[in-house]
This record gives structure tokens, sequence and C-alpha cells, in this order.
């Protein structure tokens, strides 16, 4: 799915919209998004989305994580500043990417707001 080097603009990916109707997961697809968004945001009250790589969990941890895992259970966490939200992933071009991804369909699917 990725071709390398990734497509990035002023330090920002550009990340894929996908729709149910031509992703694998079909119909699933939408809930499938809601258990990898952080539950901290609420779209109705945020304009824009950053997704940066920064491990930070010290504040904006979602209520979505994954108990009982020995690895990968820990969710991004979230900075909220005014009608922006900061996403901050573990540092690694792969996991920025992933998640521009996530937040950028979950979006779309929404329709509501716009992610860099």
């Amino acid at each position: 799915m990725y071709a390398y080097p990734l497509p990035y603009n002023n330090n920002y990916f550009f990340p894929l919209k996908m729709s149910a109707e031509i992703h694998s997961m079909g119909n699933s697809l939408l809930s499938y998004l809601e258990m990898k968004i952080n539950s901290s945001i609420n779209f109705q009250k945020i304009s824009q989305i950053r997704v940066f790589g920064c491990f930070d969990r010290s504040n904006g941890i979602s209520e979505n994580e994954k108990g009982g895992k020995f690895f990968n259970f820990m969710r991004p966490t979230v900075q909220i500043i005014d009608d922006k939200a900061e996403i901050r992933c573990f540092p690694g071009i792969d996991y920025i990417y992933h998640y521009s991804n996530i937040y950028s369909t979950f979006s779309s699917l929404l329709k509501k707001i716009s992610i860099l």
C-alpha cells in the first residue's frame, strides 16, 4: 500500500482518504477506525488534526486502549489546543503515516475536518 519515498510537504504527509466501498474492510471500516481514534477528541469542536511522531504519555491518553496485551496496546495521545488536535504517536515514518491515514479516513467518513 505504501510507495517509498512517502509523499510529504512541509514535513506533513498527504494522508489517504479511503471509502468503505473500495476498502477491503467494507462496511466494517468505520467501526474499526472508531477503536483506533483517541476518545478525547470531540469531532464537533475540532477543525484540524496534525499527527506527530512524539511519544508523550503525560496527558491525552485514550479510553480505547486495550489492556491485557504485552505489546501494541497504547494508542497515540492527543493534545487539544483551541480547535486543533495534535496526535502524538510513536516516532517513525510508518506510524505517522498509518495514524494520518486512520484519522484522515475517519474524518472523511464523517465528512468533518482536515488532517495535516
